[in-house]
Parts: structure tokens; sequence; C-alpha cells
């Protein structure tokens, strides 16, 4: 399955300085998250961010939070409670197009051009 870029966003799940120490390989962790980040950057993807009680456990790094659109705080495990969802969903298009683009059998009539030929 490969990705369409137009259809990515990223979400970096709390990369937060008091949480690394205490996850397995969290040197290696906070190393891949800045890369990804760092990826979606160049790549424009949009990159968003959450923080686990960031008053206690402290704020994602720096290298992290620059490339984040917005990082959202939250008190609960999940962070749909807190916006996540309404952030990531697309927004919607205004429609487009015009009469011509509805199928054909739902299509005013089209008088036939008038030929100059003498027959």
């Amino acid at each position: 399955m490969l990705l369409e870029l137009q259809d990515s966003q990223l979400v970096l799940v709390d990369y937060q300085s008091q949480l690394m120490p205490v996850m397995h390989e969290g040197d290696a962790v906070l190393r891949n998250g800045v890369r990804l980040a760092q990826m979606a950057h160049l790549l424009k993807v949009p990159t968003w961010g959450t923080e686990q009680n960031p008053e206690r456990l402290g704020h994602n790094p720096v290298e992290i939070s620059e490339v984040c659109r917005r990082t959202l705080a939250k008190m609960s495990f999940g962070a749909c409670e807190e916006g996540l969802g309404e952030v990531l969903r697309p927004q919607a298009s205004a429609p487009s197009g015009n009469a011509r683009s509805l199928p054909r059998h739902l299509q005013k009539a089209v008088p036939a051009p008038v030929r100059n030929s003498v027959v």
C-alpha cells in the first residue's frame, strides 16, 4: 500500500522529556520521532502533536514542536476528547463544477449546431 501525500497527516504523540527516560529505548524513540518530524516537514505533510499533562510531564522537544502546526495538551490517555478528531478532519470543500458535470441523463438538452450546407 502506498501513501498519498495529499491524504496524509502525522501525529506525534507524547514525546515529552519526563516520559522518554521511562520508555523502552526512549532515546531511539525520540531520535526516530525527530526524524519523522523532519521528513514530514520536508514533504509538507501536516504535522500535529500531543502532550500528556504538560504541566507535570514537560513539553515536547523543540525539534518536534517547531514542525507541529498545533500541539494539543491532554489530560486523558486518548486525545479525541481534546479535539484531535476535529483537527485531523479535512476541511469540507466547496461544491464545484457546473451543470455539464452532471451525468448525461440529468443534463439539459443542448440544441444541435445549425449546418450551413445545401442538400
